[in-house]
Order: structure tokens, then C-alpha cells, then sequence
């Protein structure tokens, strides 16, 4: 089956018609829609559902506005009506057929009413028309017509949202693996013709216990027994279902409980208090720091302000002193004991004090010109040495404020880290707290104790289990012995009525189907593991990684590497390509040849996990049409490889108006 074209009428964001053609041909077999986010990407995956089979599974639950346009709508009269469809031309089998379903909906007060004029239950009219003129090809049926092209219960595997897919991997999916493979693999019509034959079974055997009276006591046994079995059957299927569906309401509570990177609400809670702490310390440690800063700087202001002067003083007296200005060469007391004592260095007479002695005249000019200088020099050596003194007590003064203003850039870093840490907890638990510790603890301490039962509820299911497993078992066991003493019995007796004939070949019959559908069974399963694992290498990106995909016969489905379980390990990239992977291997183990169209295929993917799908999936998927609806920002890294294969390429646009109050788009080509 291959989709030639869809046309949109007033669906949803989707105001007027809006005509999509797919295009197919052998590699040319992708169709992309692009879209920014919330301009109906989606919707235009529930418009194929909703055309096909009156429902639209990916719907957000929390839509106000009905199904027609709601610029459409608000534009009626009170009372108007107007007309929303969908139709899908598509070929079948070497013939073209027109799938259209469509609704008359009035406009009442603030509400769309559906006008019931079709030939549905929720009141739309579906209808097939094969475009030919051959009478034999249309369809008085439409919607067993649908059902034959696709059932609706195997066309999640079809007809997907992307972002859904981990739900095969949750706990408690062994159910879901199982269902998806018996919808997909037609297992059901064994099933029913087992179940027949079982009901038969009974009936022939009541008539042969009316009718041979010696054999009454066997069968009444057996049919004891096999009422028994029924019995254990029903009760070990109702307790497999309360396993799983605990598993899940204990898992969804744990996952409430707790939060990314394995801490609990509680513990984040208890964490937040000691950062809190911790910061109000750091604040207080911090403004003292800036105290003492500020005290210390006033009391050294003087010390700041006269910094330049002692240093400049410091270098004058350092350069005097290199260049031997000070002190005087000549000492003050020598001179004067030259003096007193009237005899020069070189022998002159110097006593005399008259005028006429040139010679002791000179020496008191230079006693007299270095007495001032010798007097400024001692000066200037305390003056100097108090230069130097201030000079340290400046470097050390600087030194305290480096040092202060170090440990206060580390205790603000500390404080950074702190609110950091409070940012990232606060964004963990903000969807759950907002903003109510207590009443945040209260839960927890509800889910704690909902966790807690749910565990006893378990444990104690599983008990059951392997209780009723052993019943049955042994159940199993009496039911073949009585079956061999009614044989037994019968070859004893030499002849066989009819009805014993009957009841015979229905038991070898009823038994040979049974061993025949847990054969094809565990056929399929293994052939959905295999597949699976092929798929997965070559949609993945990481190579020779020893992983292996393993489908239990419980159905439960795990990934190993060695000995190890890596399932839970897996990042959502990864689980979303072993999910793709694995509805693959269902959609070609189904044997129905549908397009295959993907809603978010990558939004938990990776640059490097998207280029390789899309390098890739054209290749496993060649013969199968593929309609890809994709974010902008997911279609932009892979365009180039998707372009070698896409048939045709169109843009969700934003087709608003003057004052329109509502959302209303348009589908263009390119």
C-alpha cells in the first residue's frame, strides 16, 4: 500500500484545504513534513489516524478547541455549520481508492457540535470510492475495507509518535512486547481455533461419558482437572497482570521519588538545607571580610595617601647616598681639633686667628659649609630610616589586602558553586515542589509509604505466581495420567464408538495447534530479536560494543553487554534507536506492506545519532514508503543526507491573518 496524497479540510490548526503528495519511487521514498514546534506537526499525524479510524491517539489532553479550525469557528453565526475532512487517496493492489472521513459541526455558543449525519457512531461520515468505474471494487463496508489495509490495533507500529517509544522499555513491558507481536504476527486466529476446539473437546467428551458408561469416571476426572486448569490458567494471567501493572505503579512513584542523577526529592531537600546553611555562613564570612577591609584601609589612609612621597623620598636619599652627597666625606670633629689644636693636616700653622692666616680661614669655611650638611645628613638617615620602616609597613598593609581580598574571592566562588548546586536542584524538583517544601515532604513521605505497599503487593503476587505455576504444573501432570487410563481404558474395550473418534482426533487436533502456536511463537520471537539486533547495530553509531538485544521467552525484553544488563544504562538517544529498532522488526515481521510514518523521530537523538540514522533507515526500510515529520531544528542537522531520498519536501507555514485571534496554518511545497 503506498499513500499517494492526503488533503486536509479545516482539521484542526490546518484552516481551508491543504493538499500533501507524498511521491514513491524506488530510492525516492521519503516524504518530509518540517515544522517549528506547535504548528501541527503532530496534528497532522492524527489527521491519518482520525481519517482512517475516528480517533487521534497522539491528541494532547489538555486541548480546549474541538476539531474544526477555530478561526473557522469563531468566524459562524451562531447556529452556522461548516465541514471538516480528511482524505487519503492511496493504492491497493495495482487500484487507486479514495479513504474520506468528514463531519458537519454547528457552532453552539462557545462550543462545536457535531451534527450526526454520517455513517459512524461518533457521528462522521467514512467512506471508500476506488477511482474506476468498476462497480465489483466498491466497498458497502468502509470500514472492514480499512481493516483489511491496516487493523487499527497494529497500526501504533505503523503510525507512531517518536517521543512514545519508550513505553516497550518501561517496566512491566514484557505485556506490551507480547501484545505487539501477537497483533503484528496473527496469532489471535489460532488462538480462537484452539478455544474452539477446547469447547468441543468438552462437549464430546460429556457425550461419550452419556454414552459409555465405563469411561464416565475418566472423563468426569478429566474434565474436573481440565476446569481446574481453566481455574489456575485465569488466576496465574490475572496475577501476571497485577505483577506487571504494580511493577508500574511502583516504578512511576519511584520515578516521582526521585530525580536525575539518582537522588531523591528528599535527599535533595536535606542537601539544599546544609547549601543553604553553608551560604548564610559564607554571606556573614564574607560582609566581616568586607568590614575588616574597609576598617583596615581608614586606619592606613594616611599610609595610602602619603605612599608616593616615601617612595619618592626613599629613591632621592637612596641615589644620594649611591652618589656619595651624604654623608660628608670631611668629619665635623676633625676639623675642629684641627682647629684647637692650630696645625693643619699638612703641617700649616693654623693657630693664629688673625686675618692675615689665609690658610686656617679655608678651614673654617669648610668646617662652617659642612657643619649644615653633616646636621641634615644625621636627619636625614632617621628620616630615611623611617622611609624604610613605612615602606614595609605599607608592603605588609597591601599584603593583609591582597590576602583579605583573596580568601573573599574564594569564599564567593564558594558561594557561586553553592547557588549553582541550588539551581540545578531547584530545576530538578521544581515540577514537583513549586515552591511548598512541606507539602513536597509530606508526599514523599507518601510515595515512600505507597512504594512500600506496592513492594508487599508484589512480593506477594510473585509468591502467588510460583505457587499457582506449581499448581498447574501438577495439574498438568494428573490431567496426562487420567488421559492414559482413559486411553487405556478405551483400547481395553477393543472398539471406539464415533464420539470417541471425535473426541480423539479433537484432543491430538486441539494439542497439535497448541504445540504449533508456541512454536510460531517463539519463531517470531526470535526472529524479532534477531531483527532487532540487526537493526540496532546499524542504526546505532557506536560499533563493536558487544551489545546484544535479547527477547526472553516472558517476553521480557533486555540488553546485554557480557553478563551485564545495560537496558537501564541507556541514555533516551539510545533507548529511542533500540525502540525504532524494534517496531521495525515488528513492522516487517507483520507481513502488511503500509508507509511507515514517524512523528518526532528525533527528538531524544543525538548530531551523531541522527546522521547516522539517516544514513541508514532509507537503506533497512528500501521498499517501504516513509513520511517523516520533522522539528526544523531536528531536520537542519541530516538535510543534506534525507535530500538523497526524499521524493517530496513541505513546510508547515504559519498562514495567520489581520486580527486572527487563533492558531492557523497552511502546507506549502519545499
Amino acid at each position: 500500500m503506498i499513500f499517494k496524497s492526503i488533503k486536509l479540510n479545516n482539521y484542526r490548526q490546518f484552516r481551508g484545504e491543504n493538499e500533501v503528495s507524498f511521491g514513491f519511487k524506488k530510492g525516492k521514498n521519503i516524504c518530509v513534513i518540517e515544522a517549528t514546534n506547535g504548528m501541527g506537526k503532530t496534528n497532522f499525524l492524527n489527521a491519518i489516524n482520525w481519517c482512517l479510524y475516528a480517533s487521534e491517539p497522539s491528541l494532547n489532553d489538555n486541548l480546549e478547541f474541538g476539531i474544526l479550525n477555530q478561526n473557522v469557528f469563531s468566524n459562524l453565526q451562531d447556529g452556522e455549520m461548516a465541514e471538516v475532512f480528511v482524505e487519503i487517496t492511496l493504492s491497493y493492489e495495482e487500484q487507486d481508492y479514495v479513504i474520506k472521513r468528514s463531519a458537519k459541526l454547528r457552532k453552539y455558543g462557545s462550543k462545536q457540535e457535531i451534527i450526526h449525519l454520517g455513517n459512524e457512531d461518533d457521528g462522521t461520515r467514512l467512506g471508500v470510492m476506488p477511482i474506476t468505474a468498476n462497480p465489483r471494487l466498491i466497498t458497502s463496508d468502509p470500514r472492514y475495507f480499512v481493516a483489511q489495509l491496516i487493523p487499527q490495533k497494529i497500526r501504533e507500529y505503523f503510525f507512531f509518535d517518536g517521543e512514545k517509544l519508550d513505553k516497550y522499555f518501561s517496566a512491566g513491558s514484557a505485556m506490551q512486547v507480547q501484545r505487539a507481536i501477537f497483533d503484528v504476527s496473527k496469532l489471535d486466529v489460532l488462538q480462537r481455533v484452539e478455544e474452539t476446539l477446547s469447547a468441543l473437546e468438552k462437549t464430546y467428551r460429556r457425550e461419550v461419558s452419556d454414552s459409555v458408561p465405563e469411561s464416565k469416571v475418566f472423563h468426569d476426572a478429566i474434565n474436573i482437572l481440565e476446569g481446574k486448569i481453566v481455574d489456575i490458567k485465569q488466576k496465574l494471567k490475572d496475577v501476571v497482570e497485577v505483577i506487571a501493572k504494580t511493577k508500574d505503579e511502583r516504578d512511576i512513584l519511584s520515578q516521582k521519588f526521585k530525580q536525575l542523577g539518582g537522588k531523591s526529592i528528599k535527599e535533595i531537600l536535606e542537601e539544599n538545607k546544609v547549601l543553604i546553611a553553608d551560604r548564610n555562613n559564607l554571606e556573614s564570612n564574607i560582609k566581616d571580610l568586607g568590614l575588616q577591609k574597609i576598617k583596615h584601609l581608614i586606619e592606613n589612609a594616611p599610609l595610602y595617601i602619603a605612599r608616593d612621597v616615601f617612595i619618592k623620598s626613599s629613591e632621592v636619599f637612596e641615589q644620594a647616598i649611591r652618589d656619595k652627597k651624604i654623608p660628608p666625606k670631611i668629619d665635623v670633629g676633625y676639623l675642629k681639633e684641627l682647629l684647637k689644636s692650630g696645625k693643619c693636616i699638612c703641617s700649616q700653622d693654623i693657630s693664629s686667628t688673625n686675618s692675615n692666616n689665609i690658610h686656617r680661614k679655608c678651614v673654617e669655611k669648610t668646617l662652617n659649609e659642612i657643619s649644615g650638611v653633616s646636621i641634615r645628613s644625621t636627619e636625614l638617615s632617621h628620616t630615611a630610616t623611617e622611609i624604610r620602616t613605612e615602606n614595609q609597613r605599607f608592603r605588609e598593609v597591601v599584603l593583609e589586602i591582597k590576602n583579605i581580598n583573596t580568601e573573599m574571592k574564594s569564599l564567593n566562588e564558594k558561594m557561586q558553586n553553592i547557588n549553582d548546586q541550588l539551581k540545578k536542584n531547584e530545576d530538578k524538583t521544581a515540577l514537583v515542589i513549586k515552591g511548598n517544601e512541606e507539602s513536597t515532604i509530606e508526599k514523599l513521605n507518601n510515595y515512600e509509604s505507597e512504594i512500600k505497599m506496592s513492594n508487599n503487593i508484589y512480593e506477594a503476587k510473585i509468591y502467588d505466581k510460583t505457587k499457582y505455576g506449581i499448581e498447574l504444573k501438577k495439574l498438568i501432570e494428573d490431567l496426562d495420567i487420567e488421559i492414559r487410563k482413559s486411553e487405556e481404558a478405551e483400547r481395553s474395550r477393543g472398539v471406539k464408538t464415533d464420539k470417541e473418534k471425535y473426541l480423539n482426533t479433537d484432543v491430538s487436533l486441539r494439542k497439535t495447534i497448541s504445540d504449533v502456536r508456541s512454536a510460531v511463537v517463539n519463531d517470531i520471537r526470535i526472529s524479532i530479536q534477531n531483527e532487532t539486533n540487526k537493526f540496532f547495530e546499524e542504526l546505532g553509531w557506536k560499533q563493536n560494543q558487544g551489545i546484544k538485544i535479547i527477547l526472553g521467552e516472558d517476553f521480557n525484553l533486555d540488553v546485554k553487554q557480557g553478563e551485564f544488563s545495560k537496558l537501564g544504562a541507556f541514555a533516551a538517544g539510545e533507548r529511542a534507536i533500540l525502540a525504532i529498532a524494534f517496531i521495525t522488526a515488528l513492522n516487517i515481521e507483520s507481513g502488511f506492506n503500509v508507509p511507515l510514518v514517524l512523528d518526532s523521530a528525533f527528538g531524544r537523538l543525538g548530531d551523531e545519532m541522527r546522521t547516522n540514522f539517516a544514513n541508514e533507515i532509507p537503506k533497512i526500510l528500501s521498499d517501504t514508503q516513509m513520511i517523516f515529520l520533522f522539528l526544523d531544528s531536528e531536520y537542519k542537522t541530516s538535510k543534506e543526507i534525507f535530500e538523497k531520498g526524499t521524493s517530496n519536501k513541505y513546510t508547515i507555514i504559519d498562514a495567520r491573518v489581520g486580527g486572527d485571534l487563533y492558531d492557523a496554518v497552511s502546507i506549502k511545497k519545499g
